[in-house]
């Protein structure tokens, strides 16, 4: 029985080293319900995949957008989710998480380099913007350079043609 008592031990012992590696930002306890970080801005590198000059030259075409225009579009990388089956619904609900207050016109764009994964939220009352130009970008401009990695130049075309799609 001390035997057995020990195994059992030594076997959640060892999962629980195994399970102590470094956690994401989006990494939580309570896996019934989603904890999300708090936005750092318009770009939201949680994943680490940009330069600190790519971050600062994304930030900037993203907050020179939302000064110039009621609109605006996050961009944000992430290496873990939940539910981790379905990303889609992980960024519905992030960009649901993040506009509270209900702002209109407002796009998200959540990928994870890990996990070779990437969507789109249009948040309800986004105007002037087809869900189908906005999903050409991704498939179009983002996806094709996100395969050669070129993960920088992937947001940046992709925002530059969303910008202009979004009249």
């Amino acid at each position: 029985m001390k035997t057995i008592l020990s195994l059992l031990l030594f076997a959640q012992v060892a999962v629980s080293c195994a399970q102590s590696k470094k956690e994401n930002p989006i990494t939580h306890a309570d896996k019934t319900a989603n904890t999300f970080p708090l936005q750092t801005g318009p770009l939201n590198d949680f994943e680490g995949v940009f330069t600190d000059a790519q971050k600062k030259d994304l930030s900037e075409r993203l907050d020179n957008f939302k000064e110039t225009t009621d609109k605006e579009i996050f961009v944000v990388s992430v290496e873990t989710y939940f539910p981790k089956d379905d990303f889609q619904e992980f960024t519905v609900n992030l960009a649901n998480d993040w506009k509270k207050n209900g702002a209109n016109n407002t796009v998200f764009i959540v990928f994870s380099k890990e996990n070779r994964k990437i969507a789109l939220s249009i948040y309800p009352g986004t105007t002037n913007l087809k869900d189908k130009d906005a999903q050409d970008v991704i498939s179009e401009i983002v996806i094709p350079e996100f395969k050669k990695g070129n993960y920088y130049e992937a947001i940046k075309q992709g925002i530059t043609a969303l910008i202009s799609k979004w009249k």
